[in-house]
């Protein structure tokens, strides 16, 4: 039961592991080595996660960039009506 729960998980989201290795604490403690060896640990782990990412397909990419094109069409014409119509209400009350 488990091992089949696992597998659906797996074909859900194949990408969820747990970082491999334990997980240490410093306690605030600077890691051990010289700047070079410690940038270039960074630098794979860097790599690691980026290989771990979930990356957008084409389709996605477009669709989410649609999308977002035209809310941020609709908020500035939001916007934009507020300002006149508080414009011409500041405009009556004070005059031109």
């Amino acid at each position: 039961m488990q091992r089949e729960d696992e597998h659906e998980r797996q074909e859900r989201w194949p990408m969820t592991d747990v970082i491999e290795g334990p997980v240490t604490d410093t306690g605030g403690e600077r890691p051990s080595g010289n700047i070079f060896s410690r940038f270039g640990v960074f630098l794979r782990q860097v790599g690691a996660e980026l290989r771990r990412v979930i990356w957008p397909t084409r389709k996605q990419v477009v669709n989410y960039s649609i999308v977002l094109l035209v809310f941020v069409v609709i908020m500035g014409l939001y916007i934009a009506g507020l300002d006149f119509i508080f414009t011409e209400g500041v405009l009556f009350v004070f005059g031109r």
